[in-house]
């Protein structure tokens, strides 16, 4: 059912509810499994598309384990709609962040013109540090920005099929993850295969920050590689498990 006016209901023996967004992208709404079939309505919001599954068998299948997806990515720019990915990094590890399931880092070839149409700021960031020379220089076969999307898709889906994947990462919704989707969509889009719920390490910062303490003091210059950035995210995070539960070690 499609809702284009007001708010509309899907009541009955369902377990799900996928919606559907006007920009195509989708979500699903788990319907807990005590909760008795007269009552389980979903509220469809304007102007999505509902579809209601019902459960096979009566039985809900078993959830997967929880895990973290952590993503970070170096750009030409800001502008999530038009700069190109030099960098990519993606880190699969248990909700502790204490073990590593799996990773992924790869460097994306560009060609000169894209290099040009980098912006100032991030043109100089990594004329320094070394990204922009090693992007021109890899494998333009087995480099190139399609077979590091083909990369990347097998990547989540090979986690997607064990855990339910949960992003994280610093500002992860406003800038690596919709980075990391426009990427991958002449794939596959992978934006099904992630949970809604997102971890973003910039949250604890900024409750550390209104608590009087500054996140940034003792963080090392930054390198804005993505093996660096991830390390330092992981390693934050652990830290501020740590503060939330000082009888634990890390």
């Amino acid at each position: 059912m499609t809702n284009t006016t007001n708010t509309a209901c899907v009541t009955g023996e369902i377990d799900n509810v996928d919606f559907t967004r006007e920009d195509g992208t989708s979500v699903t709404m788990l319907i807990p499994p005590d909760t008795p079939v007269g009552t389980r309505t979903i509220i469809i919001p304007q102007g999505h598309t509902g579809c209601a599954r019902r459960p096979r068998g009566g039985t809900m299948s078993p959830e997967k384990p929880d895990a973290l997806l952590w993503m970070d990515v170096e750009t030409t720019g800001l502008d999530t709609n038009k700069c190109s990915i030099l960098e990519i990094g993606l880190r699969c590890t248990s909700m502790d962040a204490m073990r590593k399931h799996a990773r992924l880092e790869a460097v994306v070839h560009i060609s000169r013109e894209t290099m040009l149409s980098a912006q100032l700021p991030a043109l100089d960031l990594h004329l320094n540090n070394g990204l922009l020379a090693q992007c021109e220089t890899s494998d333009p076969a087995h480099c190139s920005p399609e077979a590091i999307a083909l990369e990347t898709v097998r990547f989540i889906k090979d986690m997607s099929g064990m855990y339910t994947l949960h992003p994280a990462g610093t500002n992860i919704q406003r800038f690596d993850l919709p980075m990391i989707l426009r990427f991958c969509e002449p794939v596959e889009r992978v934006n099904d295969l992630l949970s809604y719920r997102a971890l973003d390490v910039t949250t604890l910062r900024l409750a550390a920050k209104a608590l009087g303490r500054d996140p940034y003091t003792h963080r090392a210059k930054p390198t804005h590689r993505v093996h660096d950035c991830l390390d330092r995210d992981i390693a934050e995070y652990r830290h501020y498990l740590t503060l939330m539960n000082p009888k634990e070690t890390v």
